[in-house]
């Protein structure tokens, strides 16, 4: 098993190396200059003429290397490579101690903000997404799994049929337009019940532990509601599936001749045969909730990694989209590698090489 994970660890380096060259294209294809969107925030009013216009872009783009061809910018990106004063790429570093470029995990800088580095700012920014999409998978397998059981246990009673009916239709609705209806009903325009902005209020600096933690539970609910319902709708249909399926295998059948009660014989037999298939879903839900967190992070207006690539794509911040699209794809890889490792975990027949 250590050899198996160890190599999948290795094959993320060229993988995330492909996804890179792929990205890195299709930002620099798609329309938007980002040196006429950065410069013409400099020069404003009196002081903005079309020269002058002129001369900030130009010097954007010689900054930023915006100005070489395309094959040149993204050797160096990816790094550690450096355009010479003859403009022909080499390696090493830039003439100071430090070595730059995504082999050494060097994001860049923001075009906005120069002096602010893109791998600091995201690491910030991922202290608030990643335990909210944490939160939410954790929410949702408690959920899905007890209503999966209930549902298989007591398939065709009004309760199955009435939760399956539901479940449905909240799969079906969309997270940004479930985010805006919450927030019209508990928020201040509703019953102001609950906060819809933010995760914390503006006094929360100076508050007490105690309510500082409940400021922030209250700012969570709406958030993480919207982030897990589609996930559990979805669980709680599959184990459901699962478990209909193990319960009426031979083995259980014997359990039951055995005169087992019935909760031991779903509990302790047929559970941890159906819990597989809703693993393996693992891989699909962390990055989907990753990638979702760019609607509901906008709508909640929380500072997660999700409104950062959201704002960046408005500013055509190229460092910035490269940086988030690689952390998805890294989570996607690395929620592919753990559901493989779970389903070997839950079932001792599955062996990897």
């Amino acid at each position: 098993m250590l050899q198996y994970v160890v190599r999948r660890l290795l094959w993320m380096i060229p993988t995330l190396i492909g996804v890179s060259l792929i990205v890195f294209s299709l930002i620099h294809l798609a329309p938007g200059d980002p040196a006429a969107v950065q410069s013409s925030g400099l020069l404003t009013g009196a002081g903005r003429s079309e020269g002058s216009a002129d001369q900030a872009t130009q010097k954007f783009r010689e900054r930023f290397l915006l100005d070489q061809p395309l094959w040149k910018q993204y050797l160096h990106y990816v790094g550690p490579f450096h355009l010479g004063k003859d403009g022909h790429p080499w390696f090493g570093g830039d003439g100071s101690d430090k070595w730059n470029g995504l082999l050494v995990g060097d994001f860049g800088n923001e075009f906005r903000r120069p002096t602010v580095e893109v791998a600091d700012e995201l690491v910030r920014r991922l202290e608030v997404t990643i335990p909210l999409a944490l939160l939410s998978v954790l929410i949702s397998y408690l959920v899905a799994i007890p209503i999966g059981i209930f549902s298989a246990v007591r398939r065709g009673h009004p309760l199955d049929l009435a939760s399956t009916v539901g479940l449905f239709v909240l799969y079906a609705v969309p997270s940004f337009w479930a985010g805006l209806m919450l927030q019209l009903a508990f928020g201040k325009s509703g019953l102001d019940w609950l906060p819809v902005i933010g995760l914390h209020d503006k006094d929360a600096a100076e508050m007490a532990t105690g309510a500082w933690l409940l400021d922030l539970l209250k700012h969570l609910v709406l958030p993480v509601f919207c982030y897990s319902y589609a996930s559990f709708a979805y669980l709680s249909r599959q184990m459901r599936s699962g478990m209909i399926d193990v319960i009426n295998q031979d083995y259980i059948r014997t359990a039951r001749a055995k005169g087992l009660s019935e909760k031991v014989v779903v509990l302790k037999h047929a559970l941890r045969n159906s819990m597989i298939p809703i693993l393996t879903l693992l891989a699909s839900i962390l990055p989907i909730l990753i990638g979702g967190s760019v609607i509901i992070e906008v709508v909640f207006d929380i500072p997660g990694m999700g409104k950062y690539a959201y704002e960046s794509l408005q500013l055509r911040e190229y460092n910035v989209i490269m940086a988030t699209t690689l952390i998805a794809s890294f989570m996607t890889i690395l929620g592919i590698l753990l559901s493989d490792v779970l389903y070997a975990l839950v079932d001792p027949r599955i062996r990897y090489d």
